[in-house]
């Protein structure tokens, strides 16, 4: 009975940490995601300041 009670909490706390990990990961992709966004918003403002100044 001992054995199964432990096999059970060492399954039940794997199943956390890889829960865990994957919060992680998904939360570290959310960043570069807005990052990349910033990125291009920015890169698209630029874009149109160089197209203004050919037209001047």
């Amino acid at each position: 009975m001992k054995n199964e009670t432990r096999i059970f909490r060492i399954s039940k706390l794997c199943r956390i940490i890889a829960l865990a990990k994957a919060d992680k990961l998904e939360f570290k992709l959310s960043c570069k995601d807005e990052l990349l966004e910033e990125q291009l918003e920015a890169m698209e403002k630029y874009a149109l300041v160089l197209e203004t100044r050919a037209i001047i």
